[in-house]
C-alpha cells in the first residue's frame, strides 16, 4: 500500500518536472514516469489480489502465491527492490532528474522513500517466513559490530555519491551559453562560485577512511575467535572512534554550510550528516560500554572487599569465643577465684570416702537429727517431759 502511494507521488512529480524553468533531459523524465508507472501496475495488481475474495482465484492461486515462504512473492519483492534502487542511483545522483541543484524535492524524498519501502517488504517477508532479518542480525553481533555496520554503509554511500559529484561537477562547462538544459542553482554553486578544492579530497578522505576502518572491524567481529575483546582492543577502538569523530564533526561543518560542497540538499548532503551521526553513535556506545566495564569492575571489587570484611568479622568472633571459653574454663579451676570448686571438690571427696568406708548413718538417710545433738530441759524431769504429771493421771 505505502509503495502504491508513494509511486503515484513520484509519477506526478516527474511529469511536473516539463514546468520547471530548466526542465530535464526528456530521456531522463521518461525514464522515471517508466519507472513509478512500472510499479503503480504492479502493486496495485497487488492490492487486487488481496481484497479478492470472493473469485475461485483466490483459493486456487492468491493464497498460494502470498503464502509464508512464497518464492513468487520473494522474486517479486526482489525485482521491486533491485528495480528502485537503480531508479534512485540514475534519478537522485548529480546530473540526474531529482539530483543537486535539480529543486526537485518532491520526486527526490518519494524515490528514496519507495527504494527504502521495498527493502521494508522484504524484512516483513523474512519475519512472516521464520528466517532471520537484518535487523535481528544486527541485534545479534557481537560487541559494537552493528555500529560498524552502518557506519560502513553510510560511508561507503557517502564515498560514491561525492565522488560522481566530483565527476560531474568537473566535467561541467565553464561557459554558460548554450547549456539551458543544467540547473541553475548547480552552475551558481560550483561553475560560478565553486567551493574550495580540498573540500572534496577532505570528504572522500573522511569517509574512505571511514568506511574502510568500518569494514575491518565487521570482519574482525565476524570471525573472532573468542566472544570477548582484550582491553588493548577496546582501547585501540575507542581511539579510533575518537579520531574519527574528530575527523567528522569539522567535516559535515565545512562542506554542508554555504560554500561548501554539500550546501545543496541531495545526496552528498544528507548522506554526510547521516555518516557523522553513524560515527558519533558508535563512539558514544562504546563510551557506554567502558564505563559499564568501569562500574562492573567497581562492583567486582566491592563484592570482594565485603566477602573479605565478613571473612575477617568471622575469624574474629570465633578467635573472641575460643578466648572467653579458655578464661572460663581456667576460672572455674582456680579455689581463689571459685569456692565453690572447692566444695564441690570436698562433697566429692566425701562421698568418696562414704562409697569406700562405713555406710551413711540411718538418721541422716531418713533426714532426721542424729541422737547427740537432742537436748533435754534440766528443770523437767522425764515423768514429765510429756506434759502432765501423775498426779492427775
Amino acid at each position: 500500500m505505502a509503495l502504491f502511494v508513494f509511486s503515484i507521488i513520484n509519477y506526478n512529480s516527474a511529469r511536473q518536472t516539463s514546468y520547471d524553468p530548466t526542465p530535464p533531459p526528456d530521456a531522463q523524465r521518461r525514464y522515471a514516469i517508466t519507472v513509478s508507472t512500472v510499479t503503480l501496475v504492479i502493486t496495485g495488481a497487488v492490492l487486487i489480489m488481496h481484497l479478492d475474495r470472493f473469485t475461485p482465484l483466490y483459493k486456487k492461486v492468491w493464497s498460494k502465491f502470498f503464502a509464508p515462504k512464497s518464492k513468487a512473492e520473494l522474486i517479486l519483492l526482489l525485482f521491486l527492490a533491485a528495480w528502485w534502487g537503480i531508479a534512485t542511483w540514475i534519478n537522485t545522483t548529480a546530473g540526474g532528474i531529482a539530483g543537486e541543484g535539480s529543486l526537485q524535492l518532491n520526486l527526490y524524498f518519494s524515490t528514496w522513500v519507495c527504494v527504502i519501502d521495498c527493502f521494508w517488504t522484504i524484512e516483513r517477508f523474512r519475519k512472516a517466513a521464520g528466517q532471520i532479518s537484518t535487523q535481528r542480525f544486527l541485534s545479534e553481533m557481537p560487541a559494537r559490530s552493528a555500529g560498524w555496520a552502518v557506519v560502513l554503509v553510510t560511508n561507503l554511500l557517502l564515498f560514491s555519491f561525492a565522488a560522481n559529484l566530483d565527476n560531474y561537477v568537473h566535467g561541467l562547462p565553464t561557459n554558460t551559453t548554450g547549456n539551458e538544459t543544467y540547473p541553475t542553482n548547480l552552475y551558481e554553486v560550483y561553475v560560478t562560485n565553486p567551493p574550495p578544492e580540498y573540500q572534496w579530497y577532505l570528504i572522500l578522505t573522511v569517509s574512505s577512511l571511514s568506511w574502510i576502518i568500518g569494514l575491518l572491524f565487521v570482519l574482525l567481529e565476524l570471525f573472532r575467535s573468542k566472544r570477548q575483546k582484550s582491553d588493548a582492543e577496546n582501547i585501540f577502538e575507542g581511539i579510533l572512534l575518537f579520531i574519527l569523530t574528530l575527523f567528522w564533526i569539522p567535516t559535515v561543518t565545512i562542506v554542508t554550510v554555504p560554500g561548501g560542497i554539500a550546501q545543496l540538499l541531495g545526496n552528498t548532503y544528507f548522506w554526510s550528516w547521516a555518516a557523522t551521526v553513524a560515527v558519533l553513535r558508535t563512539f558514544s556506545w562504546w563510551i557506554r560500554d567502558w564505563r559499564e566495564s568501569i562500574h562492573d569492575m567497581i562492583e567486582v571489587q566491592l563484592i570482594e572487599y565485603e566477602r573479605a570484611k565478613r571473612q575477617a568479622l568471622k575469624q574474629s568472633a570465633e578467635e573472641a569465643f575460643t578466648n572467653n571459653t579458655n578464661t572460663t574454663a581456667e576460672g572455674n579451676n582456680d579455689p581463689v577465684s571459685n569456692p565453690k570448686a572447692v566444695e564441690s571438690g570436698d562433697g566429692q571427696q566425701d562421698k568418696t570416702v562414704r562409697k569406700q568406708g562405713s555406710p551413711e548413718p540411718l538418721s541422716s538417710r531418713r533426714g532426721m537429727t542424729p541422737p547427740n545433738r537432742l537436748s533435754v530441759s534440766p528443770t523437767r524431769s522425764p515423768a514429765t517431759a510429756g506434759g502432765s504429771s501423775p498426779d492427775k493421771k
